[in-house]
């Protein structure tokens, strides 16, 4: 984490680790108070069960539409001791993302959208909602800033 923000934004080593440190410690203060058990538990469903998911699945449709399944495959197959077909290209372009997205509405939001996640109040849930929508915002945002490290080559 430390070295992208000082090639980011040209910052030095302490001041990059300073900030860092102060932002994880003020969002680990949360999970000190007696509801901290619960913050875990919210954040563990959001992160581990609708990230990774989610990510998957468009980690999957970027690599087999955007980078190129065949492509990939060609690579897979001129590296390694065991073949795909050309059945892999369905499986990372259609079938895995789908797969992925059914769980994520079948298990997480029709689920999780009518009664609110493990009984906690909704204003809860929907915190994490909105942190996770800030934090997709913010991904966009800082990666359209210009980087003020060092320039290639040097």
């Amino acid at each position: 984490v430390i070295a992208p923000l000082m090639d980011k934004f040209g910052w030095s080593r302490v001041k990059a680790t300073a900030i860092v440190c102060v932002v994880a410690f003020a969002i680990g203060i949360v999970y000190t108070t007696t509801g901290g058990l619960y913050w875990l538990d919210i954040v563990d469903r959001t992160v581990c069960f609708y990230g990774l998911l989610i990510t998957g699945a468009l980690a999957c449709l970027v690599v087999g539409w955007g980078f190129g399944a065949d492509k990939l495959r060609a690579h897979l197959n001129e590296t390694s001791d065991i073949k795909v077909g050309s059945w892999w290209n369905w499986l990372l372009k259609i079938v895995v993302p789908l797969g992925l997205l059914f769980v994520v509405i079948y298990g997480g939001f029709m689920q999780d959208i009518p009664a609110s996640y493990g009984g906690y109040p909704r204003w809860a849930t929907n915190v994490m909602w909105i942190i996770l929508g800030v934090t997709l915002l913010l991904s966009f945002v800082l990666q359209a800033i210009k980087t003020k490290g060092p320039k290639e080559g040097e």
